[in-house]
């Protein structure tokens, strides 16, 4: 942690000479928050000029068999982990593929809870970003994980490498042929009241 703080600092610095207005953080994964001491490497690295998360439910092989309420829950423990510090969600998202044992229905409900948490979120929420519109291509996902995996143990899983590509690639509100899913006209719809205020 300390060589990587050192570097961040550095790269801070130097970015915030030239571009004083762009907030520069550094991005983690809730899913790896598990322990205290996943809890500390965190406190250690909140520096930047917010925080940001990723946030993703998924059980053993990437399925979605948890209920979308717990979104609410994590996202209230982001809040108390940082602080007053300002943080950002990076990346929100809930896969609807019926192969991960996702539905639609979920996804959408998964949509309703961001933007339920939205509507209370602190002032020190810098921005939120769903991952993605649109569907993916399997074989350049399967390019995607690879470099996510090179070099682990999980390379040489295929079927926890399938599990994943089949996650990152079927996270759109849209399928990957542009047809619209549940979740899409509720994004519409949710976004459409929140411009409407």
């Amino acid at each position: 942690i300390g060589p990587y703080r050192a570097f961040f600092e550095k790269v801070h610095g130097r970015l915030k000479a030239k571009h004083p207005r762009v907030g520069v953080g550094i991005v983690f994964a809730w899913s790896e928050m598990k322990t205290e001491a996943d809890r500390e490497a965190y406190r250690r690295l909140a520096i930047g000029d917010h925080d940001g998360f990723t946030l993703y439910h998924f059980g053993d092989d990437f399925a979605h068999t948890m209920k979308p309420s717990v979104i609410l829950a994590s996202l209230k423990e982001i809040e108390k982990l940082t602080g007053t510090r300002r943080f950002a969600l990076e990346e929100v998202g809930w896969s609807p593929w019926p192969g991960l044992k996702g539905s639609e229905a979920d996804q959408a409900s998964a949509v309703g809870f961001f933007f339920d948490y939205l509507e209370k979120a602190p002032d020190r929420l810098e921005f939120m970003t769903w991952y993605t519109l649109h569907d993916g291509n399997e074989a350049d996902y399967a390019k995607i994980v690879r470099s996510f995996v090179e070099g682990q143990a999980m390379a040489n899983d295929h079927e926890a490498v399938r599990c994943f590509t089949e996650f990152l690639c079927h996270l759109g509100l849209r399928a990957q042929d542009g047809t619209p899913r549940a979740a899409w006209h509720e994004w519409v719809t949710r976004a459409g009241a929140r411009r409407g205020k």
